[in-house]
C-alpha cells in the first residue's frame, strides 16, 4: 500500500488506520471508477488513486488553492466537479466504489447518499461513509443510523467510517 503523508495535517482529513481501510475497500470490490463526494486537499483522493487504477471523480463545493494530486501523475485521472451536490445529477451504474465525506448536514448527507446508491453498479461495489459518531457532526450519525434499519451497514471500530457492500459481498 502507497500512502504519501502530508505531516500537521492528518487531523484535518482521514486518518491512517481509514485510509487503509478505503483501500482495502477498493480492492475488494477492483473499484475501476471512484466517486468522491467532499475532497478538500485531495489527500485521500491521492492515496485512493496511488492504490488503484481507477478513474476517479472528486466533487467538492471549491476548489482549494492546491490539492495533493496536483501535479502528480495521477492527476490525469482525477476528474473533478466543483460545486453543490445537492444540485449534481449523477449518471446511474457508473462507479464501484463511492466515499462519502462532503457536507456532514442531515440534509448533504442524504443527497449525497442517494447519489452514492445511484452510483453503484455491479454485484462487486461499495459505499463508504466518514464521521459517523464524530461529536461534530450527529448528522452524519443519525442519517447512518436511520439508513441501517434498511441496509446492511458495518461501521468499524476505532474509525469514524461505515460502509456497505453490495448484497454483502
Amino acid at each position: 500500500i502507497a500512502m504519501p503523508s502530508r505531516p500537521g495535517t492528518e487531523s484535518l482529513t482521514v486518518q491512517t488506520l481509514e485510509t487503509m481501510l478505503l483501500i482495502a475497500a477498493i480492492k475488494i470490490v477492483d473499484a475501476k471508477s471512484i466517486y468522491e463526494f467532499g475532497t478538500s486537499y485531495g489527500a485521500t483522493t491521492l492515496n485512493l488513486a496511488l492504490n488503484s487504477e481507477a478513474k476517479i471523480t472528486a466533487v467538492d463545493m471549491t476548489r482549494r488553492p492546491k490539492r495533493d494530486y496536483d501535479g502528480t501523475k495521477y492527476a490525469q485521472r482525477i476528474k473533478e466537479h466543483i460545486g453543490n451536490s445537492h444540485y449534481l445529477v449523477v449518471p446511474e451504474g457508473i462507479a464501484d466504489f463511492v466515499f462519502v465525506d462532503g457536507g456532514h448536514d442531515y440534509q448533504t448527507i442524504g443527497k449525497d447518499t442517494a447519489n452514492a446508491f445511484a452510483l453503484t453498479r455491479g454485484k462487486k461495489s461499495a459505499i463508504a461513509w466518514h464521521d459517523y459518531q464524530h461529536p461534530m457532526y450527529p448528522d452524519v450519525t443519525r442519517y447512518l443510523n436511520q439508513l441501517a434499519v434498511t441496509q446492511e451497514l458495518y461501521h468499524v471500530e476505532d474509525s469514524w467510517l461505515v460502509f456497505w457492500f453490495r448484497d454483502g459481498l
